[in-house]
């Protein structure tokens, strides 16, 4: 994952990755490790612990034309996000019809078997799932998470843009949003990606 983000962040200006301790800290899991050291703390920023305002920060960035990769630290709290996920990033697009769109990715780690309190060990990605204009992807292995983040990220550039940039020997490897391969399921970390 800090692989993929450090590539987004290298290739697309408007790339923007913020949550809670994903700076200074690099991420409760060090995903975002060194990346504000590499990036600067305009582009890696940590925010408070306030997942409804880090989801609605981040509807707002996307309209205004960045693409934002927020954080929560557990997938059990992203039900404060509901409201600006549901409500607002999925319907953007068609309530402006179409003068607005909403790229951005809404990162946060799941299962994983770390045994903590029952806020840290939910998976309601299916909330997410069940919600049309919406994406949920869960990867299961590392080089699924490489992609698949790299891949989410640039979703909604087009067809065939959202490979353009992109090393050759990796081209043939990229999954494409719009063809997902069902895999058995992931414990790495799950991610919304909001259509264009």
């Amino acid at each position: 994952v800090n692989q993929a983000l450090a590539r987004a962040l290298q290739d697309d200006p408007a790339v923007i990755v913020f949550g809670e301790d994903v700076g200074r800290d690099g991420g409760v899991f060090r995903a975002t490790d060194g990346l504000i050291e590499r990036f600067g703390a305009e582009r890696v920023l940590d925010t408070p612990i306030a997942e409804a305002a880090i989801a609605g920060i981040a509807v707002g960035m996307a309209a205004y034309g960045l693409r934002p990769v927020a954080e929560i630290q557990f997938d059990g709290f992203m039900y404060s996000t509901l409201d600006q996920m549901v409500n607002h990033a999925s319907r953007l697009r068609n309530r402006t019809r179409g003068r607005l769109s909403c790229p951005m990715v809404l990162r946060a780690p799941f299962g994983g078997g770390i045994h903590a309190p029952e806020h840290h060990s939910e998976s309601p990605e299916a909330y997410f799932a069940h919600t049309a204009g919406l994406r949920v992807v869960s990867c299961s292995n590392p080089a699924d998470a490489y992609f698949m983040t790299q891949q989410a990220i640039r979703s909604g550039c087009g067809a065939n843009e959202a490979t353009d940039g992109l090393d050759e020997t990796i081209v043939p490897l990229a999954l494409n949003l719009d063809g997902l391969v069902f895999r058995e399921p992931g414990t790495y970390a799950f991610e919304l990606r909001i259509d264009e």
